[in-house]
């Protein structure tokens, strides 16, 4: 019986990577922003004057980064989460037996509370196994014995601590916070940023290597692949 085609995922890459470069941009300028605001907290926690227009100029900055972050990170889970599910509906497409996840679970398992912590990991290792082992790479004798590499672990480290740390520090800063606790999220909340660059590219690199082995699985009739 003849397999469906696999959807090629080049385009869906060639996204990721404008998106995710935008991402990677507006964390630095972001990053940059928060370096003022700490300074400022840093002279009123030393006691010095409170300089209403800085201030009032610190504020606007730090809202508009918050818009260009939570219009980049949309388009980001946009794009990548078109390109996790296409990703994932080849392993299927191409003939890979007993896969534990399916597509859909490439886009929900991101928006369930505690399921979200693990199983996006799961789901990307069952793709870049079935795609190493597609692409004909390690010489397993089953899809379940391909190796998918430490950038998987890392990209999902990265990516959880990023969003770990930005969530503790949006908690603990509230309208009424002392100055000290205040300094402190404004640290964890730059943390948040340092982290998003090396996950921004851990995701990119992730997203082009899967693309590239499937792309190299396509080139082969389903016969030359299980050989």
């Amino acid at each position: 019986m003849r397999r469906p085609p696999l959807i090629p995922l080049q385009t869906r890459a060639t996204l990721v990577t404008v998106v995710f470069s935008a991402i990677v941009l507006v964390a630095v300028v972001s990053g940059w922003v928060q370096l003022g605001l700490l300074e400022f907290i840093r002279g009123l926690v030393l006691g010095g004057p409170v300089d209403a227009p800085r201030a009032d100029a610190i504020d606007a900055r730090q809202s508009l980064m918050g818009i260009f972050q939570l219009v980049t990170r949309i388009a980001g889970a946009i794009v990548f989460l078109n390109w996790f599910h296409a990703a994932h509906k080849n392993l299927g497409s191409r003939g890979l037996e007993r896969l534990t996840y399916n597509p859909a679970s490439a886009v929900w398992a991101f928006f369930i509370p505690i399921l979200s912590l693990f199983r996006p990991y799961q789901v990307m290792t069952e793709v870049a196994k079935g795609s190493a082992y597609l692409a004909g790479e390690g010489r397993a004798d089953s899809w379940r014995g391909a190796r998918e590499g430490p950038l998987v672990a890392l990209w999902w480290g990265l990516f959880l601590a990023a969003n770990l740390t930005g969530f503790g520090a949006a908690r603990m800063a509230g309208e009424r916070a002392a100055l000290g606790t205040l300094l402190t999220a404004g640290w964890i909340e730059f943390a948040s940023d340092v982290l998003d660059v090396p996950a921004a590219i851990a995701a990119v690199v992730l997203v082009r290597r899967i693309s590239r082995q499937q792309a190299v699985a396509g080139d082969h009739p389903v016969t030359e692949v299980f050989a």
